[in-house]
């Protein structure tokens, strides 16, 4: 059974939007532009008439059905919620997209309401550097100078690209595969003159391969798929056991320093799953992976391989950082408030307005407790400029 509990109790209590509580229809935790807007106004329409549907997530990818529910919406502002299993620490979306839904997301909201622009050749979804800091990571462990190389979810093929070229620097011979779901990445893909292939698909078009991929790259990929272990056990028909598979996801106890520190800034109905690097590992030791190296950011490299790691104490770890990232949220905003408020006793010098300014902190304190941090530190700065 899910435990109905929110991580911070006590915050609860007044009202906050961000937690499971009284207000029921929040503001957008992230600021969307205007192609976000008519996008995100798309997909609801399509919500509504049924050509997209929501289905209720009742167990964890570990199997368990034991779980925390600690936040009611995402990013997008949509009643979505977020469980961490008791069991392993991961933590999990429901309702999420039906099966039959997915395709369509992704060929036609999910680029739009993520990113905001138009796919182009041009418009990478990754930083630069992404594609070298991978091949780096990975180089230690090649065997041979020819690498053959499958991107799951590669975009505009940036990272791939990248990957290639640095690996031609440092005499690797290196071809690519990559699979999109967006059309309209597929159909502007250019090559640049490098062996890469683009396919529009999932790893179900690549049951038959030629020969074993060297390389399997999942940067920002992994967290969005329905069926874990289904999609681990489709990568085991199409490498070998010197396999090396790369998966990057934007680790859950790294937030203090992303996102504004903010979980439902990060938080995004499409992943379906959010790791730290224990539940992550533990994940692909139940498909038969090891881990070869890894950090909580979350970059990792794993191959075929028996492994078991310790579970018992990661929901109680994960519960407690997600627990005082809300705490330090919450005590950021309210330094803003403390510092107007001493500014305001200091220019004024007025004692019998004290009783008065302090029940104005109350409430910009409250006003402020849904202002995105970035405004927060706008003030901040704005303050202490005037000193």
């Amino acid at each position: 059974m899910k435990t109905q509990r929110s991580i911070c109790p006590k915050l609860d209590k007044k009202g906050l939007w961000r937690l499971t509580g009284d207000i029921d229809r929040p503001v957008l935790p992230w600021p969307l532009n205007d192609l976000q807007k008519k996008a995100l106004s798309d997909f609801l329409k399509a919500k509504e008439d049924g050509t997209i549907r929501f289905v209720p997530k009742e167990r964890c990818a570990c199997g368990a059905q034991d779980a925390i529910n600690f936040a009611n919406i995402d990013r997008f502002g949509l009643p979505v919620n977020s469980y961490i299993c008791r069991e392993c620490g991961i933590i999990y979306t429901s309702p999420v997209l039906s099966t039959d839904s997915v395709k369509l997301f992704y060929e036609k909201f999910y680029h739009l309401m993520t990113f905001g622009s138009f796919p182009s050749s041009e418009k990478a979804l990754y930083a630069k550097g992404q594609g070298e800091k991978i091949f780096h990571i990975l180089k230690k462990w090649f065997d041979s100078k020819n690498i053959n190389i499958l991107e799951v979810g590669c975009g505009s093929g940036s990272v791939i690209k990248e990957f290639i070229r640095e690996a031609s620097l440092e005499g690797f011979q290196a071809k690519a595969v990559g699979l999109e779901f967006s059309p309209d990445y597929v159909q502007c893909f250019d090559a640049e003159g490098l062996n890469i292939e683009i396919l529009s698909g999932n790893l179900n078009n690549l049951d038959q391969v030629s020969e074993p991929f060297d390389v399997i790259i999942m940067s920002h990929v992994f967290e969005h798929f329905l069926d874990l272990q289904g999609e681990l056990h489709s990568i085991k028909k199409i490498i070998n056991d010197r396999s090396l598979i790369y998966i990057e996801v934007p680790g859950i106890v790294s937030l203090n320093y992303r996102y504004d520190g903010d979980y439902l800034k990060y938080f995004t109905f499409p992943h379906i799953y959010n790791f730290n690097l224990t539940s992550l590992v533990n994940t692909l030791n139940m498909s038969g992976y090891g881990l070869l190296w890894g950090n909580e950011q979350i970059e990792s490299v794993f191959s075929v391989g028996n492994q078991s790691i310790d579970i018992s104490d990661n929901s109680s770890t994960v519960l407690a950082y997600l627990q005082q990232l809300e705490r330090n949220r919450i005590n950021h905003s309210n330094q803003a408030t403390n510092i107007l408020s001493a500014r305001i006793y200091e220019s004024l010098d007025i004692g019998t307005m004290k009783d008065d300014i302090s029940y104005v902190k109350s409430f910009v304190d409250s006003i402020l407790s849904v202002i995105p941090n970035a405004i927060i530190r706008q003030i901040r700065k704005l303050i202490k400029h005037k000193k």
